[in-house]
């Protein structure tokens, strides 16, 4: 397992050492996930160091460690006993529901992008310019 990239999210970082101590590759975590109305690929996984990963992921992954999603959103296994459902069942909820926004603005922000390039203009009008190109315009002087 190739550990040089770094990881970006705490869930990945869970998975990665679940993978070392079990002494498995990231490979094996994707045929266990690969389905055929889901498919995953070791590129995918590989992908998550990257970014990180989609909510809708963690039961899945859970699952293939014989966890509940608990215990991966908790680091591992939890010595106490059994998990509290009606918390995984809310944390789950949450995080679906943050990947949803994330993905709604990410799309919103690339409609507008591309509705100003196809208008000929550099930004949409309902988005503020950046810091610094507000900086970099030269001021008017009066003519008196």
């Amino acid at each position: 397992m190739d550990n040089s990239q770094p990881v970006a999210d705490p869930i990945m970082q869970v998975i990665e050492d679940e993978l070392a101590r079990l002494r498995k590759s990231q490979a094996w975590l994707a045929r266990r996930l690969n389905t055929p109305d889901r498919p995953c690929s070791p590129q995918t996984v590989n992908n998550w160091k990257r970014k990180r990963v989609p909510a809708d992921w963690y039961k899945p992954i859970a699952d293939a460690f014989g966890w509940t999603v608990d215990d991966l959103l908790s680091g591992g296994p939890s010595e106490r006993g059994e998990a509290q459902p009606e918390l995984t069942d809310l944390a789950l909820e949450i995080a679906l529901k943050l990947d949803a926004i994330t993905e709604r603005d990410a799309y919103l922000r690339m409609h507008a992008r591309l509705l100003a390039l196809l208008d000929g203009r550099a930004l949409p009008e309902s988005a503020p310019e950046p810091a610094s190109r507000r900086a970099a315009k030269p001021r008017l002087r009066s003519r008196t």
